[in-house]
């Protein structure tokens, strides 16, 4: 059976695709694709997947008349192909839309729980699931409804290959690495929302509390914001905590399969952590990780019993210290317990 998936972005949402991918290879499927070009070197990981359709969505919505000519010529290359099957894993109106238009027996989410029920219209089968699922889970029964399954696998196979990061370790990363020693800690402290925010003053005290153990802390950044953050927390660190230079996808990945531990926010990063089996801490405050927490023997979590959380609002209203509230609880001494759960802790 040759299938086309249809997983747009996020970085996190792509990598709650994986297991669907794993279980269409079991089947001995083959698997097209399609992805932002900003996150298609995560498909390249698995090796499942034999074909990846890059597309350049971000360029195409800041300007669409000026690349009008490169969307008619992607659209005419899609449908060349023909599948057996069409899966849109997204739920989105331009999901579905790249759907419908390569060709394909099409299946979706059901209108119930799909994210933009405009693109119902553009599936000839929908798939519905039970309201408690994972969003794993969910992905996992529209491939297999895809594939004429009666089940789905209880394990999560994301099947990423570490040998496939290989080829980002280029000389400069290689300094990275060798600046960051053995046995260093990432802290994944950025987050698309203001709500997701862990409070600079507990990155802070967790930085002490590690640092003070003779450990290395390696501190990414995604943007300028992120950065500032990221230079403050170098500052109190005594050497120990470092700033990371701009890095790509791939090289985050080369980093966070050779971290010790990490210490995450909800992000994608934090799901790409757990996908990669490396321990990690991921704090759920605003969101709701029993719907999309990756939950495994390497990853632990932490949550915010607040009556207001998870409000999966992006940006909290209510004023007070720590901003947001539902992270108050969340303290760094309950975060080093969680370390020393995951083993992770001399």
């Amino acid at each position: 059976m040759k299938i086309l998936v249809v997983k747009l972005s996020a970085m996190g949402d792509v990598i709650h695709a994986l297991p669907a991918i794993s279980q269409a290879k079991s089947q001995g499927a083959t698997l097209h694709w399609l992805v932002d070009e900003r996150f298609a070197v995560i498909p390249s990981w698995h090796a499942g997947v034999s074909r990846i359709i890059p597309i350049p969505l971000r360029k195409w919505k800041n300007a669409p008349w000026s690349h009008r000519h490169e969307m008619v010529k992607f659209i005419h290359d899609l449908r060349q192909e023909e599948y057996d099957r069409v899966i849109d894993l997204q739920g989105l109106f331009k999901s579905g839309l790249l759907a419908r238009l390569a060709r394909g027996e099409r299946f979706g989410p059901h209108g119930d729980w799909i994210r933009e029920k405009l693109a119902t219209p553009f599936y000839q089968h929908t798939v519905n699931v039970q309201p408690t699922d994972h969003v794993i889970v969910r992905l996992q029964k529209v491939m297999a409804a895809a594939l004429g399954q009666e089940g789905i696998s209880p394990d999560w196979d994301f099947g990423l290959q570490k040998s496939a990061l290989a080829n980002a370790l280029t000389p400069a990363l290689l300094s990275v690495v060798e600046q960051l020693g053995e046995g260093f800690f990432l802290f994944l402290h950025g987050a698309a929302w203001s709500s997701k925010l862990w409070p600079l003053a507990y990155w802070q005290e967790l930085l002490d509390l590690l640092t003070s153990r003779k450990l290395t802390i390696g501190l990414p950044w995604g943007n300028l914001q992120e950065k500032e953050r990221a230079i403050q927390l170098a500052e109190g660190g005594k050497g120990k905590a470092i700033v990371l230079p701009a890095l790509s996808v791939a090289e985050m990945a080369t980093l966070i399969a050779r971290a010790r531990g990490v210490v995450g926010l909800d992000s994608g990063f934090a799901h790409l952590a757990a996908a990669l089996t490396t321990p990690v801490v991921t704090l759920f405050g605003a969101t709701n990780p029993d719907y999309s927490g990756i939950q495994a023997g390497h990853q632990l979590f932490l949550r915010s019993s607040l009556p207001c959380a998870p409000c999966m609002q992006r940006r909290c209203d209510r004023s007070s210290q720590p901003s947001p509230p539902c992270f108050a609880e969340i303290t760094p001494a309950r975060v080093v317990e969680q370390l020393y759960r995951l083993g992770v802790l001399p």
